[in-house]
């Protein structure tokens, strides 16, 4: 399944990249655009979940607790653009990773836009995180506590699922 969805991931976004502008670094810009394919990471380290506090810097969910979350705005594999959010979000690099498997996609409705979204699961071998501007507080859960922490409830259902 995972070559399938990847072949697929990728047959979208070169879709997107002919279809939608971009920024000067070449990015796609989902700007306005009915449709966005996303990331939604969730890192486990001996059984626990990183969490994250959204900034308030962010434009969505400001404050709200989620997951390494990012677009897919670049013509990248899944694990690539994966392992580049979680370093840029949190520090930790690909030598700490020891597997990433991607799940099959969903569509969820909000703020006028369908959110095409990739969830992937990432083993690391570390709970060393250092936030860059996008989070202003981590956490390390375990499934028990999922409820807790009040995220989104697609966020919710699939850290159960990884999790539970």
């Amino acid at each position: 399944m995972h070559n399938i969805v990847e072949r697929q991931f990728l047959h979208r976004i070169r879709e997107l990249d002919k279809q939608l502008p971009h920024f000067s670094d070449g990015r796609i810009d989902y700007t306005g655009a009915r449709i966005a394919p996303v990331l939604n990471c969730y890192i486990r380290h001996d059984d626990r979940l990183l969490v994250l506090k959204r900034s308030d810097k962010v434009s969505f969910l400001k404050g709200r607790w989620h997951v390494i979350a990012g677009y897919l705005d670049e013509i990248k594999t899944v694990e690539d653009k994966a392992i580049e959010e979680l370093g840029e979000e949190t520090g930790i690099l690909r030598a700490h990773v020891s597997s990433v498997q991607l799940h099959e996609p969903y569509v969820a409705h909000s703020h006028n836009t369908d959110w095409e979204v990739y969830p992937v699961l990432i083993d690391v071998r570390t709970a060393d995180v250092t936030l860059d501007w996008e989070h202003s507080e981590y956490a390390w859960i375990r499934a028990d506590e999922i409820d807790a922490y009040g995220m989104e409830p697609n966020i919710a259902r699939y850290a159960k699922k990884f999790f539970g």
